[in-house]
């Protein structure tokens, strides 16, 4: 597992211009970046044309062995929608709510002067705290706006 710290490291990473990147492109950039993959499997990367539905694109070369985006859609999918996920899902909620209750938000319509800003970092720390605990927030208060 890697942790990525601090703001400045993370646009290194993806310092490309978001315009620039495609849907494809992302994951080959991330994992060129972020962790050590042999070339090998960033050519498979590169060379998945199948997209990720059942059945591939029509034109598209790859065999169905090496259809990556297909495989890691339907891994995704299928580990989203797990049972197990159920309780991270709970935990996600019951921090959102908690969030909300302790915020300036009370029975009345509320100005906010940053609603993105709250929304974001809301579900920020929910999504943080629900999967990693929250003894990140513990050690940086400042996380979700400094991400």
């Amino acid at each position: 597992m890697y942790f990525i710290t601090e703001a400045q490291n993370i646009r290194v990473i993806f310092s490309n211009d978001r315009t620039t990147i495609s849907v494809k492109e992302g994951p080959i950039h991330a994992l060129k970046m972020l962790f050590p993959v042999p070339k090998q499997t960033i050519a498979l990367y590169e060379a998945d044309d199948s997209g990720v539905g059942s059945q591939p694109q029509l034109g598209s070369t790859v065999h169905s062995d090496h259809r990556v985006y297909h495989a890691l859609y339907k891994i995704s999918t299928e580990t989203l929608f797990d049972s197990s996920m159920q309780l991270i899902a709970e935990r996600f909620m019951v921090k959102l709510f908690s969030l909300i209750r302790e915020s300036e938000i009370g029975q009345n319509w509320v100005a906010m002067s940053d609603l993105s800003s709250f929304i974001k970092e809301s579900l920020f720390q929910a999504a943080v705290e629900s999967t990693c605990g929250p003894h990140l927030f513990v050690l940086n208060s400042n996380l979700a706006q400094d991400f």
